[in-house]
């Protein structure tokens, strides 16, 4: 059987593979919960001093709880998370001035919870709370000097994954990375010709990659300093933190294979452009696949928030798709000019 054939098998096969995996490993979300307070602390005292969040878990199973306090500035003030059941049993408590941390999984019953965010302005409210709990250890000491007064945007944020087994976010991620790495693999013995009389870039393509790769860092600086400018400004985007970091890297990415493709500086000589195409169909085509499960799974926005876990494989399937269409007008160029 023709060598390029089997590896073809073996990358389709992996393909499948990853998806399935995806699918079966990646943590099911009960609920999530975000919230953002304007905190303010003058003279050791602070506002608002706590408040609550209620959720439902809808069905018994094993849970991960996920709790994260991010603010753009370091807060002078620490924040207690507190996670009770309905009859007021403590599940899970997480403290620091931000934080994200996960619960190990936990059997939870079907039913009402509720989650307490509790705002320490100083060093005595935060070393009597660890007193009068026990079985709670300061992770990293904290010093006196971190609580001062000020005001602060804080984004508090509560998930609940439903879990395949233990650890299975992790499991997924690894056998993902796995897979992927064998993808890379394969791809690299798939595009190569080696009959091809030169397997390198030439000169002028060298040169249209150093321009390529000069605009796509310009656009990521744009990008992440426009972000900060809109962080700065308190603009709410219907996106969390990292759905907006990951579209301005995908951003830079366009924008360097963009240029690339445009000046013949995308492919090396000894590369076949028929199978990179290939390979890319099969790959957009498995992302927006998987991505449509998250669609239908309710998982691309919660609370109005688009989340990084239920978007990135529709936003990978939409960037190679987008590769796809650069290549096809380039193709179409080029034979206008025959």
């Amino acid at each position: 059987m023709n060598k390029n054939k089997i590896l073809t098998g073996a990358l389709v096969a992996l393909l499948v593979l990853a998806g399935l995996a995806f699918i079966i490993l990646s943590p099911k979300r009960s609920f999530n919960i975000s919230r953002r307070e304007y905190v303010k602390v003058k003279d050791g005292v602070v506002t608002p001093g706590e408040f609550t969040v209620n959720f439902h878990i809808d069905k018994d199973g094993k849970y991960s709880i996920h709790a994260f306090v991010s603010a753009v500035d370091a807060p002078g003030i620490v924040t207690v998370a507190e996670f009770y059941d309905k009859a007021g049993n403590e599940i899970f408590t997480v403290t620091g001035a931000a934080f994200d941390a996960e619960s190990a999984p936990v059997e939870l019953k079907a039913g009402e919870y509720r989650c307490r965010f509790l705002n320490l302005a100083d060093i005595k409210s935060y070393k009597d709370y660890l007193a009068s709990h026990a079985g709670l250890k300061e992770e990293v000491p904290l010093d006196e000097y971190i609580f001062k007064d000020g005001e602060w945007a804080l984004d508090y944020n509560v998930e609940a994954y439903n879990t395949v087994g233990n650890n299975a976010s992790r499991n997924g991620m690894i056998i993902g990375l796995i897979v992927g790495l064998l993808i890379v693999v394969l791809l690299l013995f798939l595009i190569r010709d080696p009959n091809a009389p030169v397997k390198e870039y030439d000169e002028r393509q060298v040169a249209a990659k150093g321009k390529a790769y000069k605009y796509g860092f310009y656009s990521f600086l744009i990008w992440f300093g426009l972000a900060v400018f809109a962080s700065e400004a308190d603009v709410a985007f219907p996106v969390s933190t990292s759905v907006l970091m990951f579209l301005g890297l995908l951003f830079a990415a366009a924008v360097m294979v963009t240029v690339s493709v445009m000046n013949d500086a995308y492919f090396r000589m000894d590369e076949k452009r028929g199978t990179f195409t290939g390979v890319l169909c099969a790959l957009a085509v498995t992302n927006i696949l998987l991505g449509v499960t998250h669609i239908t799974k309710g998982d691309v926005f919660v609370d109005g928030k688009m989340t990084f876990m239920g978007s990135a494989n529709l936003l990978v399937g939409i960037f190679t798709a987008y590769l796809l269409i650069i290549l096809l007008i380039k193709y179409l160029l080029d034979k206008r000019e025959e």
